[in-house]
């Protein structure tokens, strides 16, 4: 499979949003149910009712923000924009959606109007939300339009901010570094045209993750890694370096000199449900990907044993986080499930250079007489010292043997 997939999908087959990535029962439902935000026809309502209850006084708030007291004509309009459409909506989804057209279309209106004024007024946005449903809807809200089942047609948002001002609005979003840590996407990584759009938020989030054009790495195609996972601190006793790159998660490389160099990213509360959605869009049916998200996030989980391996990935500032402590990021890591279907194809060629780095016997050597006897720059200073001494008493006394003979 190519990466190129990843910036243009493939439209020969029909895609669908299924409500659950897995059937029930393989997979932490938790993870892909909106508490309160329900935005698909799966759910137009949370599962959390209270919250629910106050959810619905936000949606007429943010739909105000978009058309105004005076624009219901404006609003009409798009519903009837919507309805003309029903049958390509319907046919979003995976499974049949009982709701009648017009309930379904103002679910879509509501949707693309949160959506809309998330993107376009960050800052707001999650005010309003604080307001209307506290510090713990600001959590379900970053967790429930994520989730792969609760998502909308990306198409709708053109409906609402048409022409040019939808790409300024998701450049904008994409590279809000209150949202993205430092911002993650300098350009949209797809073509113009609504044709080449996103087909969800989900989708656009992760092309976002790799921006960069798909590099080949030449390696022996027979030659394997042998498959033993050494963690961050284990692979600094073999004098490799870690150095932070991009964000773009396929930019994993690493050099004859010792240093492996990882994309940055951010872990926080939502960082579970956020990528374990982005591995179910990866692997749902007529989805072409090469599962990018998937062994990245493999790779980084064979890394992070324990805390301590948290440590030497911040100190190489590719671990950011604000989480509490480091044993909730090893946590946080282990609860994304990549079930079982991880590949070594996108990493091979890194992965043959470290093992090849490691069975080094005299780089290993090199590394251990670092860390044993060189780990305190004053013992540094103190060998030269020593080596300055003895060269000044080996001079000392060949002028000696030379003088006396003369």
């Amino acid at each position: 499979m190519a990466y190129n997939a990843v910036f243009q999908p493939q439209h020969q087959n029909r895609y669908l949003v299924y409500k659950l990535p897995f059937p029930t029962g393989r997979v932490n439902q938790h993870l892909h149910e909106p508490k309160a935000f329900g935005l698909s026809p799966y759910f137009s309502q949370g599962s959390d009712a209270q919250l629910q209850s106050l959810v619905e006084p936000l949606f007429q708030t943010l739909e105000l923000q978009i058309f105004g007291f005076s624009s219901i004509a404006r609003r009409n309009e798009i519903l009837r924009e919507i309805a003309d459409r029903m049958p390509e909506i319907r046919s979003f989804y995976a499974e049949p959606i009982e709701a009648e057209d017009y309930m379904l279309a103002t679910w879509m209106l509501r949707g693309a109007c949160l959506l809309v004024c998330y993107m376009q007024n960050y800052d707001h946005t999650i005010m309003l939300i604080e307001r209307h449903l506290g510090s713990y809807g600001v959590i379900c809200f970053h967790c429930d339009i994520v989730i792969l089942g609760n998502q909308i047609p990306f198409w709708l948002i053109t409906l609402l901010r048409p022409g040019e001002s939808y790409k300024q609005m998701l450049l904008d979003h994409f590279s809000n570094p209150n949202l993205f840590y430092d911002g993650i996407a300098p350009v949209l990584p797809w073509e113009d045209g609504v044709d080449n759009l996103p087909k969800h938020y989900l989708e656009a989030l992760h092309r976002v993750h790799f921006t960069f054009p798909e590099v080949q790495q030449a390696t022996d195609p027979w030659e394997l890694s042998d498959d033993s996972n050494r963690s961050a601190t284990e692979l600094i006793l073999k004098g490799i370096r870690f150095k932070s790159c991009s964000h773009d998660l396929r930019d994993i490389r690493f050099t004859r000199s010792g240093k492996l160099y990882l994309p940055k990213i951010f872990i926080n509360a939502d960082f579970e449900v956020l990528y374990s959605n982005l591995i179910a869009y990866e692997i749902s049916p007529e989805v072409e990907t090469t599962f990018g998200v998937l062994s990245y996030i493999d790779f980084l989980k064979s890394l992070v044993v324990n805390s301590n391996d948290v440590k030497v990935l911040k100190e190489a500032k590719i671990l950011y986080t604000i989480l509490s402590t480091d044993d909730e990021i090893v946590d946080a890591l282990k609860r994304v499930d990549t079930y079982r279907l991880s590949t070594n194809d996108l990493l091979r060629a890194v992965k043959a250079k470290i093992d090849r780095h490691c069975r080094s016997r005299a780089k290993t050597w090199v590394a251990d007489l670092k860390k044993t006897h060189f780990k305190s720059p004053w013992t540094v200073i103190a060998l030269f010292a020593a080596i300055f001494v003895i060269g000044l008493y080996i001079v000392q006394t060949v002028c000696a043997v030379l003088s006396v003979r003369k």
